[in-house]
């Protein structure tokens, strides 16, 4: 039964997103981490050049989560089905500081 789930994910999860975290200033931001919102185990760290590949998300609208130190921030972006879109820069505007 489980199983039979997981493949069914698969086929219906066969898009992704690439692209570039910035902040403010346009200068690229490393190790943010990167989730789909309705999928969170689909998730990863941003390179040290701020760039991320996130695959196995549906076709069509995805809210991205970008988070630094405990703070997020969604982003709403459209992806084709079977391949991975490029979304270039999504730009990472929540404070830069710890939020305790």
């Amino acid at each position: 039964f489980l199983r039979a789930d997981l493949a069914t994910f698969a086929l219906q999860n066969n898009s992704g997103a690439e692209g570039m975290v910035i902040d403010g200033d346009n200068r690229p931001l490393p190790n943010l981490l990167i989730f789909s919102a309705e999928y969170p185990a689909v998730s990863t760290t941003t390179d040290a050049n701020g760039r991320f590949l996130l695959k196995n998300l549906p076709a069509g609208v995805n809210r991205l989560v970008v988070v630094r130190n405990n703070v997020g921030q969604e982003f709403y972006v459209t992806l084709a089905e079977g391949r991975v879109t490029r979304v270039n820069y999504l730009s990472f505007t929540a404070p830069l500081v710890d939020i305790e």
